[in-house]
């Protein structure tokens, strides 16, 4: 990878599974720090659990040896928006879990 990305930070809602997980992943390959955000929610929005970023989380840090925190919030209410921000600059410059 080219690393473009270091000294940027990226918050990627929808991380845990499939295209989201697959942006963290090559942001964080290109040097950002990544902020992984998932519900952990079935397709069909039951259950909730934060196992699946947590997960994304783990590969990202046997990747490139930084962990990102993972953030169980939803993006959506302004007040979450700011929650997650908050936690995420409060974790170690965005990239301690």
């Amino acid at each position: 990878m080219t690393e473009t990305l270091i000294g940027k930070a990226a918050i990627v809602t929808g991380a845990g599974r499939g295209i989201g997980a697959g942006v963290a992943r090559l942001l964080a390959a290109e040097g950002a720090a990544v902020v992984v955000n998932d519900l952990g929610v079935e397709l069909d929005g039951s259950g909730g659990s934060a196992s699946h970023a947590d997960a994304v989380v783990a590969q990202i840090a046997a990747a490139v040896g930084a962990p990102s925190p993972a953030t169980p919030a939803s993006p959506r209410p302004r007040a979450a928006r700011r929650w997650l921000l908050k936690r995420s600059m409060r974790s170690g410059g965005w990239t301690s879990s």
